[in-house]
């Protein structure tokens, strides 16, 4: 494994955006594994939807959005490793687009959390 990304962490860019990413990810499911037992049963995760029932998802579903980001971040990373040699600055550029769905993220999961509690 070590093999497998050392190339890719030489990229000061692609380092500092992974970690970051990383960071925050792991940090929004630590708030939200915080503040799990004090959410309702059902909490408006698809603001998108008309007002009513359809807006409304189990709890347990607010661990569903890092997850899928996280899962994003690991297959930008591989991603990178086969594209890198030939491509880096698409590679910095999955790497930027993690980090900004990253933040997106742990706001989203901030807003959520303000105001359901």
């Amino acid at each position: 494994m070590n093999e497998f990304i050392k190339p890719i962490l030489l990229d000061k860019i692609i380092r500092l955006t992974l970690l970051i990413s990383l960071g925050l990810l792991f940090l929004s499911l630590l708030i939200v594994g915080i503040f799990y037992t004090s959410l309702p049963p059902f909490i408006p995760l698809f603001n998108q939807m008309p007002w009513g029932e359809g807006r409304l998802a189990p709890t347990w579903m607010f661990f569903l959005l890092p997850a899928v980001t996280i899962f994003i971040a690991i297959l930008n990373i591989a991603i990178t490793k086969f594209i890198y040699e030939k491509m880096p600055l698409v590679a910095r550029m999955l790497h930027t687009t993690t980090l900004l769905l990253s933040i997106f993220t742990i706001i989203f999961i901030f807003r959520s959390i303000r105001l359901i509690i």
